[in-house]
């Protein structure tokens, strides 16, 4: 089993990958970038489900974008904004649940989950922007 732990001195996030069960999860409380995922996944994103918990608010720009194995999301904190690009070209994504706190999603959110089978629009999300949704075909 492969684990390890990043914490932030800008923040209170820790990220966790298992090897063995393909789980990443994202924890804690604070804000953390798309560039600390990708310090983590130097030769490519390779984890299978994604558990976003704490105290989390945000989601920014590009996070978890081109997670090609990338099958489930599960998210149980409070996130009121999902920004641009940041579940783009995840086309292995089939399942995402999400919180009721979720007011905003950024550009080209779910672009290319070309097998994402279901979305549930949290009842806080008044608009769905542009290319939110392209080519999510499934």
């Amino acid at each position: 089993m492969f684990c390890f732990l990043l914490s932030k001195v800008r923040s209170d996030v820790q990220m966790n990958y298992n090897a063995d069960t393909g789980e990443f999860q994202v924890s804690g409380s604070g804000e953390f970038t798309a560039d600390q995922i990708i310090e983590l996944f130097p030769d490519g994103k390779n984890y299978t489900s994604l558990k976003i918990t704490g105290e989390l608010t945000s989601i920014p720009l590009n996070a978890f974008n081109e997670s090609y194995d990338l099958v489930s999301v599960t998210i149980t904190a409070p996130i009121e904004n999902i920004d641009n690009y940041s579940f783009y070209y995840c086309a292995a994504l089939t399942t995402i649940t999400m919180p009721d706190t979720v007011k905003t999603l950024g550009e080209s959110t779910f672009e290319r989950c070309s097998h994402l089978s279901s979305f549930i629009i949290p009842p806080l999300l008044k608009v769905i922007p542009k290319n939110a949704f392209t080519d999510a075909t499934h």
